[in-house]
């Protein structure tokens, strides 16, 4: 039986002062509500006061996207669960680094979509210094040194770094995966990284955890930053 998309909706008690609000469509393009629900909780914390964030779970596809059949599928997910979703909207957060359907998804909806790869490559050029690009999934190495051959921050990027395992390895932020991430940040920084791009929804939120000597760039505040700023505000 196939499954029905979730949404979600979630604002702020103390934060609906804002008028109008401003509407956050987070599409999930892998079917972990877990996943979904952390990263609304996350958006959540950190929008301004008055913004609505409205999620939606894909209703097909795997559960964590961690190779290039699953991308693909994500992409379609992503589609489908936008043509599934009916409330009204400002701007549209596709919440998967690597950003499967992103193309498409901006070419059928009728608001701005931000991608997080997309807005971590460009927060790291707007600081304008060497950076690399922390994720989990080896297989993800190769499909982001693609998305990034596209974007004008290629020339400022040291390397993909890729951890062994997938992004639910570290979804739970479990000490042993922050010391794993910490160690890893700490060979990239040294090796003159002046920024680290925290690639994946499961690390967001991690930064304030790890101790190596250089700038964070949580993929997750990115798109909200550059959401927000598409939403006029």
């Amino acid at each position: 039986m196939v499954n029905l998309a979730i949404e979600r909706l979630i604002v702020p008690q103390d934060r609906m002062t804002q008028t109008p609000p401003r509407r956050v469509l987070l599409i999930n393009p892998n079917t972990t509500q877990s996943m979904t629900d952390t990263m609304v909780a996350q958006l959540a914390a950190r929008a301004p006061a008055g913004t609505q964030i409205r999620a939606i779970t894909a209703s097909f596809g795997h559960p964590v996207i961690a190779t290039r059949v699953a991308y693909a599928v994500a992409a379609h997910a992503a589609l489908d669960a936008y043509a599934k979703f009916r409330e009204p909207h400002d701007v549209m957060i596709l919440g998967c680094f690597g950003d499967p359907g992103l193309e498409a998804l901006r070419e059928v909806a009728p608001v701005p979509v931000v991608a997080l790869a997309e807005a971590s490559f460009r927060a790291a050029q707007a600081l304008g210094q060497p950076f690399a690009v922390l994720t989990a999934g080896p297989a993800w190495k190769p499909m982001l040194e693609e998305r990034l051959a596209l974007h004008p921050a290629r020339g400022l990027c040291l390397g993909v770094h890729a951890l062994p395992g997938t992004g639910l390895d570290f979804a739970g932020h479990a000490p042993s995966a922050v010391e794993i991430l910490n160690h890893a940040a700490q060979q990239l920084a040294a090796a003159g990284a002046g920024s680290i791009i925290l690639g994946g929804a499961a690390l967001a939120g991690l930064a304030s955890r790890l101790t190596a000597r250089t700038c964070f760039i949580d993929c997750l505040d990115a798109a909200l930053t550059q959401a927000l700023e598409a939403a006029g505000g």
